[in-house]
């Protein structure tokens, strides 16, 4: 429910404001179709990278430091292998192992050259901090997992529906120009907000076997 009330909000507003054109597909077979299918990716997504960055790294982190640390690290870490992407001419090399070394400077080296950057990794540390609040919340990874699913899911299907207007004028920065929304302030104002309702929650107390 969460995933989905927020950037399905979001999504609207985007549509309202001209920024993103609604592309109708097909039949209503196809679009039944792409449905399921995000939605099996977006549960595949959800627990692979909840059980991964939440409920090992983060947790492994918050035995060695404080929660709120180990949250920022472990979150840091899941936005930056985001951005780990070799461009294909690093696979090109005289044997395999000169390959490996380009891929791996190739992949450092190219970090900081996706568009809006510094905002996209702010955005997507953040993400990752309010999915190990919902998981110090609640004490257990089916909320962050819900959560992740339906992002990913309405990410997924909100690029699917539509396609960016060129022909807008002016790219807000409060709106991006991407489908998954990284690059827009009020991404960042919509997850801080969630930041914030969820530590001011009464809180049920993680398992101290867990968390501490």
């Amino acid at each position: 429910f969460i995933g989905l009330a927020t950037l399905g909000s979001l999504s609207i507003v985007v549509w309202l404001l001209g920024f993103r054109i609604i592309t109708p597909p097909p039949n209503w077979g196809v679009m039944l179709d792409k449905s399921f299918s995000y939605l099996l990716s977006g549960i595949s997504v959800g627990l692979l990278e909840e059980i991964v960055c939440r409920g090992i790294l983060f947790s492994a982190a918050a035995r060695l430091w404080r929660t709120w640390p180990a949250a920022i690290v472990s979150s840091a870490i899941f936005a930056l292998a985001h951005f780990l992407t070799p461009t294909p001419e690093a696979f090109e090399a005289a044997t395999p192992s000169i390959a490996v070394w380009q891929v791996y400077l190739n992949t450092l080296t190219n970090i900081t050259q996706h568009e809006a950057f510094f905002l996209r990794f702010f955005n997507l540390t953040l993400m990752g901090v309010v999915l190990c609040a919902f998981f110090m919340h609640t004490g257990s990874l089916w909320q962050s997992i819900g959560a992740h699913a339906a992002w990913v899911w309405a990410i997924k299907f909100h690029h699917y529906l539509t396609d960016f207007n060129y022909d807008q004028p002016v790219i807000s920065i409060w709106i991006g120009s991407r489908s998954d929304f990284t690059d827009s302030l009020t991404a960042t104002c919509m997850l801080l907000a969630l930041l914030v309702a969820t530590v001011l929650l009464p809180r049920r107390m993680p398992p101290a076997a867990t968390l501490r």
